[in-house]
C-alpha cells in the first residue's frame, strides 16, 4: 500500500512539475513574442470597422486599460507558482491546499473576465449598429479578442499568429 502511494505521489507530483514547467513556457513565450497589437493591428481594425479617430482612441485607450490589468495579475500569478513548488517540496501532499491555489487563480480569471464583457459591452454601446455588429462578426474569429487586447493569439492559430505581427 505504501509503495503504491509512493507511486501515485510520484506521478502528481511529476504531473504537476511538467505543468508549471509548460505553463511557465507557454506565458514566456506569449510575452515576448506577443506583448501587444501593433499600431497596424489596430489600425486594421479600426479601417474595418470604420471608426473614427475617438472611437479608434477609444478602443487603444480600453485595450491599454486591459493589458495594464492583465499585467497586474503576474505578482499573484508568481505567487501561485512558488506555492505550488512549496506543497510539492513537502513529504505529505495537501489535496485540498492545491486546489486552494487553484480555485485563487481561477477567481482572479473570472474577475478580469467580468470586467472585460462590462468594457466590451460599454465600448459596443458607443458604435453605429453597422459597427457593432462588424465588431461581434470580427469577435466570432478565432482569437480575435486575444489579439485585440494584445493577449496574444493561440498557437493553434498560425494566420492570427502571422496577422499580429508586428508591420514594417
Amino acid at each position: 500500500m505504501k509503495e503504491k502511494l509512493l507511486w501515485v505521489l510520484l506521478a502528481v507530483s511529476l504531473a504537476l512539475n511538467l505543468g508549471l514547467a509548460g505553463g511557465a513556457f507557454y506565458f514566456k513565450s506569449e510575452a515576448e513574442g506577443l506583448a501587444g497589437v501593433s499600431a497596424g493591428g489596430l489600425d486594421q481594425i479600426a479601417q474595418r470597422l470604420a471608426l473614427s479617430d475617438g472611437q479608434r482612441a477609444d478602443l487603444a485607450n480600453l485595450r491599454d486599460r486591459l493589458q495594464a490589468r492583465r499585467a497586474a495579475f503576474l505578482p499573484s500569478r508568481d505567487a501561485r507558482r512558488a506555492a505550488f513548488l512549496t506543497e510539492l517540496a513537502k513529504p505529505e501532499l495537501d489535496p485540498a491546499r492545491i486546489a486552494e491555489i487553484m480555485d485563487s487563480g481561477s477567481d482572479e480569471r473570472v474577475a478580469f473576465i467580468q470586467d472585460l464583457m462590462v468594457e466590451l459591452h460599454g465600448l459596443l454601446a458607443t458604435l453605429a449598429p453597422d459597427q457593432k455588429q462588424e465588431f461581434l462578426t470580427m469577435a466570432r474569429e478565432p482569437q480575435f479578442l486575444r489579439r485585440l487586447f494584445g493577449f496574444g493569439p493561440g498557437r493553434s492559430d498560425p494566420k492570427a499568429e502571422a496577422n499580429a505581427q508586428p508591420q514594417n
